[in-house]
């Protein structure tokens, strides 16, 4: 991974490269204390992740960000800052940003959250090369030859062992969200299964067995804040936070069960199973 580090304070820049490069996650390809100067030169060398203070003079963490992602989507942000207030945090999360790291720097901390956007990274790059070769089989084999039913079990096993992860398997959506994945794993290759198809096949209204699904996802989400509140270096949640949710969401739900919102996070029925469908084929 190359990596550019922003922060007006040279000593923070300086723990944060000797972490990355002690650690090997990584190259650390420029750092700056000047965020409009940093602006120019990350438009130019495009790193892959981008370690950003919130608190700084001329232009702060949230606007740089903003500026980046309008012309390199791909790139991943960690926010690194002192400042705990909700709204500052809502606002962003709302930006892009993959984590937020709280000022001291930990080094624990620091090396786990890296670890975990760079997997985020790897499993979105597989994701898209796995749906190119698709396309690419498809486009020669109209008739879509049958995925391998070893392969398919495999992920099947892995599916269940996450939601078990999640604590989520005790829920009545989970049947479904379970048998949803299978047949999506049993259709050919490049075609679609939807909810719409499995609830046809199980002659249930789509929008009832979608609202259970959503229970049993909500669930998870809640579990993970749980944990997440109780320690945010927790395995399964650096693992599972923002690779299948999305971690404002995440954090909005931490929020509420602190009684600092009235609403918690929101999930997505079929983003959810996108992610899980990609997390088992790559989990370890």
């Amino acid at each position: 991974m190359r990596f550019y580090i922003v922060d007006d304070d040279i000593n923070i820049i300086l723990i944060l490269k000797n972490i990355i490069e002690k650690h090997n996650l990584g190259v650390v390809i420029g750092y700056e204390t000047d965020s409009i100067s940093a602006v120019e030169e990350i438009l130019e060398d495009i790193p892959d992740i981008i370690l950003v203070d919130y608190l700084m003079p001329k232009l702060d963490g949230n606007s740089l960000i903003k500026m980046v992602s309008k012309k390199y989507p791909k790139v991943r942000f960690i926010m690194i800052s002192q400042v705990s207030d909700a709204n500052l945090k809502g606002e962003v999360y709302n930006s892009g940003v993959e984590f937020f790291i709280q000022k001291p720097i930990n080094v624990i901390e620091v090396k786990s959250v890296i670890e975990s956007v760079i997997e985020i990274i790897a499993l979105t790059k597989k994701f898209e090369t796995l749906k190119r070769l698709i396309s690419d089989d498809c486009s020669k084999d109209p008739a879509c030859q049958e995925n391998n039913p070893n392969e398919k079990n495999g992920d099947l096993e892995t599916i269940k062992r996450i939601l078990s992860d999640l604590a989520v398997l005790g829920e009545k959506g989970a049947v479904n969200l379970i048998e949803i994945c299978e047949g999506k794993l049993n259709a050919k290759n490049g075609c679609e299964f939807s909810i719409g198809d499995y609830s046809l096949g199980i002659n249930e209204n789509a929008k009832i067995v979608k609202q259970r699904v959503r229970r049993a996802i909500l669930v998870g989400l809640r579990n993970l804040a749980h944990i997440g509140i109780e320690d945010n270096l927790n395995e399964y949640f650096l693992k599972y936070a923002n690779k299948l949710y999305d971690y404002r969401n995440i954090w909005l739900e931490m929020e509420w069960i602190r009684g600092h919102r009235k609403t918690g996070g929101r999930v997505n029925v079929d983003k959810f199973i996108e992610n899980l469908m990609l997390l088992s084929k790559y989990s370890e």
